[in-house]
């Protein structure tokens, strides 16, 4: 894996860190260890393998923790570990902050969110708080560095915070093509998860890495997938509208009216057939 030096963290005091932890996992006995690093008594210096093969590249660091595939977190004293039994170990203090000045911004352009897989973006919440997120294959979330930094600090979970996890969490579900998840979120919560990103009512698209997933976003915050939409558009083409109902007369599908034929079909394009989520066929 290529690492970018794009400046997207604070490298103030990072070597100095380094430094410091690799005298001490190299050289201390548990009777020198002293210090900020006091934590790391008794650890196997395997843990410690990718750290110190990475501790001159904060951004590989970075990337390790924020889109490990697997269990990860962090222990009591912060430090950060991946696997399932701790099979490495990177100090807190190693870990640089994300600059969310220097990334680009979660939004979307012409209903289209475009991202790329192992990267970041930077959401900013209405209160003017931005936070760092990674951008995984299959999902969105606070970068965990960030995360752990923020519960760090003590301030728990703010306006701002609820906001950034419910907009990430949405767009987290729609990246894995899941709107199964969205079902347990109100409407009302999922549209403005959506507006928050750019996102207006009609069709929209989600991509990462160039895979595109398309849906339709209702007035009231319902999602359809275009599959489900189209399953839609086949119904209605498929239906007898004569019991009921009388040649020449209208029904919307989608917000458009469509006449009703001899036959008693109707005649739905299966392209461009959205202008809005109204149905209106009784």
């Amino acid at each position: 894996m290529k690492i970018f030096y794009n400046s997207i963290y604070d490298s103030k005091n990072v070597a100095h860190n380094n430094q410091s932890i690799f005298q001490y996992i190299t050289h201390g006995t548990k009777q020198e260890k002293k210090g900020p690093v006091d934590s790391l008594v008794g650890i196997d210096r395997e843990r410690f393998s990718f750290y110190l093969e990475n501790r001159n590249n904060p951004r590989a660091l970075l990337d390790a923790i924020n889109f490990f595939e697997g269990l990860h977190g962090t222990d009591n004293n912060g430090d950060f570990w991946l696997g399932e039994g701790y099979e490495q170990i990177i100090p807190k203090s190693a870990i640089p902050r994300i600059k969310t000045e220097a990334l680009p911004e979660l939004k979307a352009t012409n209903n289209k969110l475009c991202l790329s897989s192992r990267s970041y973006v930077s959401y900013t919440s209405k209160g003017g708080v931005a936070f760092a997120c990674a951008v995984g294959k299959q999902n969105l979330m606070l970068a965990s560095t960030e995360s752990a930094f923020w519960l760090e600090s003590g301030r728990g979970a703010t306006k701002d915070y609820k906001e950034m996890f419910s907009t990430v969490s949405v767009i987290g579900g729609l990246i894995r093509d899941s709107i199964n998840g969205l079902y347990w979120t109100p409407k009302a919560d999922v549209r403005q998860a959506l507006a928050n990103v750019g996102i207006k009512p009609g069709k929209f698209s989600i991509s990462v890495d160039g895979e595109e997933r398309t849906y339709y976003l209702y007035e009231d915050g319902r999602v359809d997938t275009e599959k489900v939409a189209l399953n839609l558009v086949d119904r209605y083409n498929r239906m007898n509208f004569l019991k009921g109902h009388s040649v020449g007369d209208e029904v919307t599908v989608f917000g458009r009216k469509y006449k009703i034929d001899e036959d008693g079909h109707i005649h739905v394009p299966t392209e461009n057939f959205w202008v809005s989520g109204e149905f209106n066929t009784k």
